[in-house]
């Protein structure tokens, strides 16, 4: 009897440490992760009421030395001639379908910025562009990944995003602060829901080695 129980202890020990405490801890982190979601979501909330203001604003001059903390979103009206290489960087827009951002430097009086001109389709990346001198309303901003397209193009990390068309078929993307506080919720969901279902195989799991064990103790 000695031995059996040893048997059993040892075996049960193992079980222990691989599958409900894996599953447990897999349905901590997706909480975790839950949780950082609905933080995000929250932010997104705070940002966009911030924002508000400003993006109803009318379109003002481009101010000397623009500012992430006093300008962000701010309203601006430019007058500029489209220079250097277009950056094209691949999106989804929700009524157009896949295709592509266009992102271009801009000479505004004397200095060199970035206009985000907004989306054309998958099939006319290769078309040249020609527009040269515009005329056009934008917001500011500072997006994540500003400082390497600036280096990059040689200008100022300062982006202008074009609310009003710039020519070349391109349709503006006006600037949405909102756009990823649907996408973090749904990610919160999604965790939440995760860490339910490991939850409750972590539980099944528990429930079926003390089954087992019971039957290798009566045996």
């Amino acid at each position: 009897m000695g031995r059996l129980w040893m048997r059993v202890d040892v075996t049960q020990g193992g079980r222990w440490t691989w599958a409900p405490a894996a599953l447990g801890g897999l349905a901590l982190a997706c909480l975790f992760a839950g949780g950082w979601q609905i933080r995000e979501h929250q932010a997104a909330e705070a940002r966009l009421a911030a924002a508000a203001p400003a993006l109803k604003g009318i379109p003002d001059a481009l101010p000397d030395a623009p500012d992430p903390a006093r300008d962000l979103f701010r309203a601006v009206r430019i007058e500029g001639t489209l220079t250097g290489n277009p950056i094209l960087q691949a999106m989804d827009h929700l009524q157009m379908g896949p295709g592509f951002r266009v992102i271009q430097p801009i000479e505004v009086g004397g200095r060199r910025l970035l206009i985000d001109r907004g989306f054309i389709y998958d099939a006319w990346k290769n078309e040249p562009l020609t527009a040269t001198a515009i005329e056009a309303n934008g917001n500011l901003d500072w997006p994540d990944g500003l400082g390497t397209l600036a280096r990059d193009a040689g200008a100022a990390p300062v982006l202008i995003v074009a609310t009003t068309p710039t020519g070349d078929g391109i349709v503006p993307v006006p600037v949405d602060p909102g756009a990823a506080r649907g996408h973090h919720w749904r990610y919160a969901m999604i965790g939440f829901a995760l860490a339910a279902l490991l939850t409750g195989m972590t539980v099944l799991s528990q429930w079926r080695i003390k089954r087992r064990d019971e039957g290798n103790v009566t045996q």
